[in-house]
């Protein structure tokens, strides 16, 4: 399976009847762990499953999302569908899901979310925009590794053999990375929003 990133922009909160939906496909864990979070971050989140859900539909046939555990760092993954690696990224107003048969790992970012000004002197200066598109890969690199995120402080970690690293400016107003292993670049995908529940 080639690595794919599907990004989605909404301006409006999903409908209810998207929204049970997706938590339909989803099991009574992640359902559970889903209702606890606050509204804003529940919005977010049920975009991010919901474009997983169509990306898995679309790309593998899946009619729903399989249980998802996570690792003692909490990288998230499929134990019945080991050779199917996914990352999620989600934030105000857009979601990325990325799909794979290697580790991989994607981080999304609005342009215009304020930076505090010691968060970029420790970080060496610069503007915000700048810290938020080398924050995306840092965290692309943490998610895809399953490791803790490198200090603003310190350098971006070197790349691995056969790891890759790619920035994109989506939707004019958010920054996004993906990490990946081996192969070709991924195919980067808009998804569409009013398709994104059957």
């Amino acid at each position: 399976m080639q690595t794919e990133i599907f990004a989605l922009r909404y301006a409006v909160p999903m409908r209810a009847e998207e929204a049970a939906g997706v938590l339909a496909g989803l099991s009574p864990r992640q359902r559970q762990a889903l209702t606890a979070l606050p509204s804003q971050r529940r919005e977010q989140a049920l975009w991010a499953y919901g474009l997983l859900a169509a990306a898995l539909r679309e790309r593998l046939g899946w009619e729903s999302l399989p249980e998802i555990a996570r690792s003692p760092r909490g990288k998230p993954w499929l134990p019945q569908w080991p050779g199917v690696h996914f990352s999620l990224s989600h934030t105000a107003g857009a979601v990325l899901a990325g799909i794979s048969n290697a580790p991989l790992g994607v981080d999304l970012e609005r342009l215009d979310r304020p930076i505090g000004s010691r968060t970029l002197r420790a970080w060496g200066g610069g503007d915000s925009q700048d810290f938020l598109r080398e924050w995306t890969c840092r965290e692309a690199l943490a998610k895809k590794r399953d490791e803790p995120m490198v200090r603003p402080d310190r350098p971006v970690p070197a790349l691995w053999p056969g790891e890759g690293l790619e920035r994109q400016t989506l939707f004019a107003a958010y920054a996004a990375a993906v990490a990946w292993t081996a192969g070709e670049r991924p195919v980067w995908t808009l998804w569409d929003p009013a398709g994104l529940i059957r």
